[in-house]
């Protein structure tokens, strides 16, 4: 989710293909490169190469909502494996649903508990080599791997130090590389004076739980005595970085820069593609929304929280994405904002050079700001409607409006097809 997933700070989607009507600007460009510090810049203008392409999604299937047996609680991913079958990744209920490419549901793996195979507070799943499966646990920060029929296939712990003495790690989210993973999440240590010193990382980690590689990290401290969340400073690239088959890893550092840079495995930064972009200013709704996802944040420390500051601007980079083919899919601000009529979310598409090819148009009813959009393979879609809306119920966070009363409606999961 990854999208709308990435808004949720610590809450705790691949490929498209199809046709559809294409709209051109009348100038555009490819990028230019120019070499930065020894650094390849790939600089795009606001503009896409090749135009705009709008998709009308087709419905397959749906799950869900008021008149079906199942029953969702929050919904933190999807993914699809090579048979088509479709994993739905249920936070609140420590679970996961699987689906057949026709929608009928074919059993749920995974569960509650602290025994082999069982998960509290999953944040993410994806898929390991051997047909395995790995589930992220958000706290205490553990790996739990299983096969894709739900037995037990081992786990491992993130991070070091005794929880007894104030330390222990959250993870966010995970990618698969090989045998090795990509973890991002929190390492935490409690000190005096009510301090909670917090190091936000994006990392390599091999089968047993051990750093390879830190790409990204940052400091936070939360002081409990004076307890207040400053959005900015808890920023970090949570959702906003996919890794490539032969190991590079594509990431989005900055809230409110449009740069998505390339590194190798061993952390080198190769290449760094922009775009020319404006930050879209937030109107009352938006910073209302940004506030509800703070206090809902604040909910996980269970200390009363007294000050939430929020930026002026949404993120520019939402989501991001990397195909098979190269290609990276990126979902923005302006494209999940104030959008034609029956415009679903826009992506901005990069071909493998980094130039910015064109914008794809998905056209689908839906709120890409309050549900949740999964690009899987197979050119299918999946939305998870009122994903927003659940979060903050989960939290226990009310506002008396149109965002929260999406609580009052249990989720439903949409497949759609190209």
């Amino acid at each position: 989710m990854i999208g709308l997933r990435s808004k949720f700070v610590i809450m705790l989607p691949l490929l498209l293909a199809g046709v559809g009507l294409s709209l051109f600007w009348t100038s555009s460009q490819a990028g230019e490169e120019v070499k930065i510090d020894g650094v390849i810049h790939v600089q795009n203008g606001d503009k896409p190469e090749n135009g705009i392409e709008t998709i009308q999604l087709k419905e397959l299937w749906r799950a869900g909502g008021e008149d079906d047996e199942v029953f969702f609680g929050t919904i933190g991913q999807v993914l699809s494996d090579p048979d088509g079958n479709i994993y739905l990744l249920d936070s609140q209920l420590s679970e996961v649903h699987v689906y057949s490419p026709e929608g009928e549901f074919l059993k749920t793996v995974g569960g509650e508990g602290d025994g082999p195979g069982e998960v509290r507070n999953p944040s993410d799943i994806f898929f390991l080599p051997g047909g395995k499966m790995g589930i992220a646990q958000q706290f205490p920060g553990k790996v739990i791997m299983i096969d894709l029929d739900g037995n037990p296939a081992g786990s491992f712990l993130i991070g070091a130090g005794d929880p007894g003495e104030g330390n222990f790690s959250v993870l966010i989210r995970g990618r698969s590389t090989g045998d090795e993973v990509v973890l991002a999440g929190i390492h935490m240590t409690f000190q005096g004076q009510g301090v909670n010193n917090q190091t936000y990382f994006l990392s390599r980690i091999d089968s047993e739980g051990k750093e390879l590689q830190r790409y990204l990290s940052k400091e936070y401290a939360v002081n409990f005595a004076d307890f207040r969340l400053d959005e900015m400073g808890m920023h970090f690239a949570w959702g906003l970085y996919d890794i490539s088959s032969d190991g590079k890893l594509f990431v989005a550092p900055h809230r409110n820069t449009y740069e998505i840079q390339q590194l190798n495995a061993d952390g080198k930064l190769e290449r760094i593609i922009e775009r020319k972009y404006t930050s879209l200013k937030r109107n009352d709704k938006q910073t209302h929304a940004a506030e509800l996802i703070l206090e809902g944040v604040a909910q996980n420390y269970r200390v009363p929280v007294l000050g939430i500051s929020v930026e002026d601007t949404e993120p520019d980079i939402s989501s991001l994405q990397l195909t098979s083919n190269g290609e990276l899919w990126i979902r923005t601000s302006r494209g999940d904002n104030d959008l034609p009529e029956g415009v679903l979310t826009v992506y901005d598409v990069f071909d493998p050079k980094g130039n910015y090819a064109k914008q794809i148009q998905l056209s689908a009813p839906g709120d890409a700001s309050q549900d949740g959009v999964f690009l899987l393979d197979g050119g299918k879609v999946v939305v998870v409607t009122g994903i927003l809306g659940a979060f903050l119920s989960q939290q226990g966070v009310s506002g008396g409006d149109e965002l929260t009363e999406e609580e009052a409606h249990p989720l439903q999961v949409i497949c759609y097809t190209m």
